[in-house]
């Protein structure tokens, strides 16, 4: 009966429209009785001298569907993963350097779209990678040092990529956006904060907006609200519900302005070590419906799903 329960308020919350009393009514339902007395420390731990290595996946699919297409869906999958090393150099009064390496990345690429769709692994066998257009692109930046300089809240205020002559090949875009300031702060922030209101979460709840496009690449972007809300203390280890609401945000270009945001959704965790003043582990999804009115050549309606997975490795 307790789970039923808890399931019937959690499709309530859903259906608010208004992201404050979206948060109030997760916080009644799970709130109440997983908040320890004391105040939760979610406090950057790492240190000069200290490297830490993670796991990432993000995978995407779209789904296109329009009578003009003649199965009326068109699927696309693109999934990217890495292995990224952080290695602590220097703190300062402002905070602390960290110099960022990829050991190892993966893409793939499933669409009809594509007639040749991308698909390489830094790992391949070397014969392998002189056969793949999309190997040099990606080889070139795998232990390259990016350099990153955090707040002492963890925050990622500066990312500095190296000047890499990245060759100019067929789907180059795919390893050139890895290296982007955006592009890595919105994955790999997690890692050192969660962007709490504080070291110190008295309330057990906040929320951290961000942006993202509405389909792999797409110029139109979402603004998403994801709300944390802490769900359980067990000694150093905190597990934290993450919600996401979004609406979109003005058009940058006229056929964009025919677009709309019909749903979204985003569930998903997040684990925090309060020992290693580190993440465990972070996975959330986001799931949206767009509605594009009637244009040449272009499908009516898109269902976009997206899963991002960040963990740590030994």
């Amino acid at each position: 009966m307790r789970d039923s329960r808890k399931v019937v308020r959690l499709i309530r919350c859903k259906e608010l429209k208004s992201l404050p009393a979206y948060a109030a009514c997760i916080a009644l339902g799970v709130a109440r009785s997983a908040f320890a007395a004391e105040p939760i420390h979610l406090k950057m731990g790492l240190t000069p001298g200290q490297t830490v290595r993670y796991g990432f996946q993000e995978v995407e699919l779209i789904v296109n569907r329009s009578e003009k297409i003649k199965e009326g869906v068109m699927p696309s999958q693109f999934q990217t993963e890495a292995q990224a090393q952080f290695r602590a150099v220097e703190a300062t009064a402002e905070g602390l350097t960290v110099e960022m390496t990829y050991q190892r990345v993966r893409f793939q690429a499933d669409s009809r779209i594509l007639q040749e769709p991308p698909s390489f692994d830094t790992a391949a066998p070397a014969e392998e990678a002189r056969e793949n257009p999309l190997a040099p692109a990606l080889l070139a930046i795998i232990n390259k040092p990016i350099m990153l300089r955090l707040a002492a809240s963890g925050k990622i205020e500066r990312v500095e990529p190296p000047t890499l002559d990245i060759p100019d090949v067929k789907f180059a875009g795919v390893a050139e956006r890895m290296l982007t300031p955006e592009w890595i702060t919105s994955r790999f922030q997690p890692v050192f904060s969660l962007a709490a209101p504080g070291p110190d979460v008295p309330a057990g709840m906040w929320s951290v907006t961000s942006e993202m496009p509405t389909a792999q690449g797409s110029e139109h972007f979402l603004r998403v609200h994801t709300m944390h809300v802490v769900r359980a203390v067990n000694q150093n280890i905190v597990t934290i519900d993450l919600a996401g609401k979004a609406e979109l945000l003005p058009a940058t270009a006229a056929h964009d302005a025919k677009t709309k945001l019909v749903a979204f959704s985003g569930t998903g965790k997040a684990i925090w070590n309060t020992a290693s003043g580190l993440l465990g582990e972070r996975t959330i999804k986001y799931d949206w419906q767009l509605d594009l009115l009637p244009q040449p050549d272009l499908p009516a309606q898109a269902d976009v799903s997206v899963q991002f997975l960040l963990m740590a490795l030994k």
